[in-house]
């Protein structure tokens, strides 16, 4: 009986210590970009009653753009505080669309008849870009 249980302990040890798990830790690929917008950027548009600026943003390929996700967030009033877009800020509509190369942000009335107050001060924007794999 005693040789039964030292063979049965023997056995449980070696199971157990061949046993080990692994946490695979891999560096974020998600990329977050500020932008400053001066009131200088904001240009009127001609095919209707709204404002909108460019951003630069080569990191946006046609790769990523196919299968990463592009978010915007824009701080107004308070530096420290983002608020995620589409947002109704100020009477105003702010909205975005990307495109390979390039972030475009859009400011409507939002009755979207009238032309919309400009924001007061220097706006930044935050835009984040987040990895996925596409799923075809």
């Amino acid at each position: 009986m005693k040789k039964t249980i030292l063979l049965f302990l023997c056995i449980l040890t070696v199971g157990l210590s061949s046993c080990k798990k692994e946490v695979l830790v891999t560096d974020p690929t998600n990329r977050t970009i500020l932008v400053d917008i001066p009131l200088a950027n904001w240009v009127r548009a001609t095919d209707g009653p709204y404002y909108y600026t460019n951003i630069d943003l080569p990191e946006n390929n046609s790769n990523f753009n196919q299968s990463g996700h592009v978010i915007v967030s824009m701080s107004f009033a308070n530096p420290d505080v983002y608020e995620g877009l589409p947002q109704v800020y100020g009477g105003a509509s702010y909205t975005f669309n990307s495109q390979p190369g390039k972030l475009t942000i859009y400011i409507n009335s939002v009755n979207n008849t009238t032309l919309p107050n400009l924001p007061l001060t220097v706006t930044t924007a935050k835009v984040t870009l987040i990895d996925a794999l596409l799923i075809d």
